[in-house]
C-alpha cells in the first residue's frame, strides 16, 4: 500500500473558517471513507499541518486567531471526556468493591452454616 501524501491536503482543503469542507465532499476527493479520511487528518495534525475543524467541515488555519480558538475548543472537548472517563472509571470500582463485600459477606454465611 503506498504511503498517502499529506500535501495532497493542500490542493483540496481551503484556507479559512468560512471556506469549510464538509468530511462527505473531502472523502469524496481524497477516495477514501470517512474513517480512513479522519485518520488521515489526524496524521496529518501530526506531522504539523494546522488543519482545523468545526461544524463546516475541515480547513487550513487562516490565521493564528483560528487555531487558538481551535485549541481551546479541543482542551475542552478533551477535559470534558476526561471527566467522563474518571467518572466511568469510579462507578465501575465502586461496583466491584461492592460487589466484593457481597461476595465475602456470603462466603462467611456459607461457611458458618457448614460449621454448624
Amino acid at each position: 500500500m503506498k504511503d498517502f501524501d499529506y500535501n495532497e491536503l493542500y490542493n483540496i482543503i481551503p484556507k479559512g473558517k468560512e471556506n469549510a469542507i464538509h468530511l462527505k465532499k473531502l472523502s469524496e476527493r481524497l477516495n477514501k471513507s470517512e474513517s480512513a479520511t479522519k485518520n488521515i487528518i489526524q496524521k496529518a495534525r501530526r506531522k504539523g499541518y494546522q488543519i482545523l475543524s468545526g461544524q463546516n467541515g475541515y480547513w487550513f488555519a487562516g490565521s493564528d486567531e483560528e487555531v487558538t480558538a481551535f485549541i481551546d475548543i479541543m482542551q475542552q472537548q478533551a477535559f470534558t471526556r476526561f471527566g467522563s472517563v474518571s467518572t466511568l472509571r469510579e462507578d465501575i470500582k465502586d461496583k466491584q468493591n461492592s460487589e466484593n463485600k457481597q461476595l465475602s459477606f456470603f462466603d462467611n454465611i456459607h461457611n458458618e452454616s457448614e460449621g454448624e
